[in-house]
């Protein structure tokens, strides 16, 4: 199956521009630190970068001590990706001949449109999934179930989100340098962040997700079998990252705060269903790590994003689901053929997208 990531980096009204150059400064004695002396900014060449890319899109579902994980059956995919400027695009492709058989088949689609600005930057994501298995050690020997896995090839969610975030200290600290790579961050510096996030999840299946071993053990309205939330709010945060021997860097950000959230599911077990409705407040946290290597011409890591989320459900009990993904890339960049000098010119002057070059 192919799975399409475009990262389409458009700040648009998102974007928040000055009158003119960045020029926040720094003062040490008689020197002004200027943003080119934390940051090199490489955004005029143009990125190729091939990687594997890994998505973990499980829910767990919790209650009376009972932990149940759901997990899609998804295969590692390989992709490349190509970013010049404010542009880029990129492909990963997971073949379905390489999903463990005993785990059932899953169908799965992502579409990732994201940017990393200087100071703003944002995701928006599609994420569906359609066939999915527990593994739990301690489900299946509760169940007595001879096989490994418990398939439910019914169960299938889908995911509708965005992420904006605004850098504070965007003079001395760079988000795409350990994510897009298109900068690098040549001495350790930290940011506080501020995200403002929304998403909708949706959940469906045949029956409960809860196996029918463990209904008569949690409340009617925990059994979900159908339902719909809609979440949003702020998360504010800090970003930091490390820079050591000059070209090996390592990024930690976490983002934490409170969420409004709009429930409407159904609850099945037996032949008895309840509709619950309600609105209530949530908590839900952010993270994402990259550590590698960055050079003019040469970068290579690991980067990692774990977007969790958090559902109540009633009488103590609650689901929880994550998307989040893993990918190792190696790449390198390359001047802009002079052929294309005129096309590469006329991105620059593309309103509310085009940035203005470092001081």
């Amino acid at each position: 199956m192919i799975k399409v990531i475009i990262i389409i980096p458009i700040l648009c009204f998102l974007v928040i521009k000055t009158n003119g150059q960045d020029t926040s400064y720094t003062q040490i004695g008689k020197y002004t630190m200027k943003r080119s002396d934390y940051i090199d900014n490489l955004t005029a060449m143009i990125n190729i970068t091939p990687f594997i890319y890994a998505a973990s899109n499980r829910f767990i579902f919790a209650a009376n001590k009972k932990s149940i994980q759901y997990d899609p059956n998804e295969a590692p995919s390989i992709g490349l990706r190509l970013q010049h400027k404010w542009l880029g695009v990129s492909f990963t492709y997971g073949p379905k001949a390489i999903q463990n058989k005993d785990k059932g088949t899953s169908e799965y689609f992502n579409i990732v449109f994201n940017s990393y600005g200087k100071k703003i930057g944002f995701d928006i994501y599609y994420i569906g999934n359609k066939g999915y298995f527990v593994g739990n050690k301690k489900v299946m020997e509760d169940l007595n179930l001879k096989s490994q896995y418990l398939i439910r090839p019914d169960l299938q969610t889908k995911g509708l989100g965005f992420n904006t975030y605004y850098l504070f200290n965007h003079k001395k600290f760079s988000y795409r340098s350990s994510f897009l790579h298109n900068e690098i961050q040549k001495r350790t510096a930290g940011s506080f962040l501020l995200t403002f996030s929304g998403s909708y999840y949706k959940i469906n299946a045949d029956s409960s997700v809860v196996p029918t071993g463990y209904q008569g053990q949690i409340e009617n309205i925990s059994q979900l079998r159908s339902g719909s939330f809609i979440t949003a709010g702020l998360m504010p945060g800090y970003a930091l990252t490390v820079v050591g021997f000059k070209r090996f860097y390592a990024t930690f950000s976490l983002s934490y705060g409170v969420m409004y959230q709009i429930q409407d599911y159904q609850a099945k077990s037996g032949i008895k269903e309840d509709e619950v409705r309600r609105n209530l407040w949530i908590t839900r946290g952010l993270a994402r790590v990259s550590a590698g290597f960055n050079s003019k011409y040469l970068y290579f890591g690991v980067s990692g994003v774990g977007d969790n989320y958090h559902i109540p459900l009633g009488a103590g009990n609650q689901l929880q689901y994550s998307i989040g993904n893993v990918m190792i890339f190696v790449g390198s960049r390359i001047k802009m053929p002079k052929k294309f000098s005129k096309v590469s010119d006329l991105m620059d002057k593309v309103p509310l997208i085009a940035e203005k070059k470092d001081k």
